[in-house]
């Protein structure tokens, strides 16, 4: 992938399954075409400016932690399938499975704060004058880890709305309302005397 002028060489190490290192690499021409070998999870990612020997270097260890987006991005899912149950321990759950997502786009979403960091700097000190900026992405991190949280409220802003929903038709069935329900005058009539 061309930046600004630069050339993009991606070279990826993972681990393989008897614990040997396996290296991998993409690498891009000046008219966008791709060729890459395997990759995993972790990768280091090099870019050089066309006429001249500075490289940024962006290691594994900046990029390992990316894969927190996908794990975030299932649990979602599993709190999605679980808020469709009626059943109040379900709903609970899923509760909880959507603040857990929440708080796992919240990491997500620093790391990528941090990679983006990174790369802006790396790319500033080649000196070809390339601008770095977060795409849409980033941001649906961002909007995504307050809908999660969002989520994990309503389930229990919902219950207490239920409970109360509960309580008042009971008392208007069994005819036993207390005085003060009668002549309710809303939310702020608690503040008047």
């Amino acid at each position: 992938m061309v930046f600004g002028g630069c050339r993009c060489r991606c070279v990826c190490r993972s681990q393989g399954a008897h614990g040997n290192a396996r290296r991998t690499a993409c690498s891009y021409t000046e008219s966008e075409s791709r060729t890459c070998l395997k990759t995993g999870f972790a990768y280091e990612t090099t870019t050089s400016a066309p006429n001249s020997d500075n490289e940024a270097v962006i290691g594994a260890s900046w990029t390992r932690g990316l894969v927190v987006q996908p794990l975030a991005t299932g649990v979602t899912f599993i709190a999605l399938l679980l808020s469709l149950s009626q059943h109040i321990l379900v709903m609970l759950l899923a509760s909880i499975a959507a603040a857990l997502a929440g708080a796992l786009h919240l990491i997500s979403f620093f790391i990528q704060i941090a990679l983006f960091a990174r790369v802006k700097d790396k790319m500033n000190d080649l000196d070809i004058g390339a601008s770095t900026k977060p795409a849409p992405g980033f941001w649906l991190v961002f909007v995504s880890l307050i809908l999660c949280f969002l989520a994990a409220c309503t389930v229990c802003f919902g219950r207490r709305r239920d409970q109360a929903h509960a309580r008042t038709a009971n008392a208007v069935s069994t005819g036993t309302l207390p005085a003060d329900t009668e002549k309710s005058g809303g939310f702020f009539s608690r503040f008047r005397k």
